[in-house]
């Protein structure tokens, strides 16, 4: 069994790595649709549709390509592609992608920490597992 840190972890946005990244996440999900009929005791279902989205917390960096693709790309019809790497991007490493519309922006800044730049994503289309 073959287990990882987060500190290989990378995220790519429309192609460039997003700098300075601390986490990421993501869920997929499937819809469960009922098709119990009357005159049954025990409730079915049938699966439908997937979907997947997340966020990633990076430190921000003014000067990043990707940070700042990000934030032109908050609050307009772009789609991008997102990729998701867990143990890094060397020839067999693991990792996820799929389309992508920002959803959310968000900064934070403390007297004793540093300045963290957030953001949400919703997931268009399939999430791809591959490797490099």
């Amino acid at each position: 069994m073959s287990t990882h840190t987060g500190i290989d972890g990378v995220v790519k946005y429309d192609g460039n790595a997003i700098a300075s990244i601390s986490s990421w996440s993501f869920d997929q999900t499937q819809d469960a649709v009922e098709n119990t009929a009357l005159g049954q005791s025990a409730r079915s279902y049938l699966t439908g549709v997937i979907g997947w989205s997340g966020s990633a917390e990076a430190f921000w960096d003014e000067t990043d390509t990707a940070q700042s693709q990000i934030d032109t790309d908050m609050g307009s019809p772009a789609i991008k592609t997102l990729e998701l790497y867990s143990e890094g991007t060397t020839s067999g490493d693991t990792y996820w992608h799929g389309s992508v519309i920002v959803t959310s922006v968000s900064r934070s800044a403390s007297v004793n920490g540093m300045v963290t730049a957030s953001f949400s994503f919703q997931g268009t289309g399939g999430l791809t597992k591959t490797t490099v």
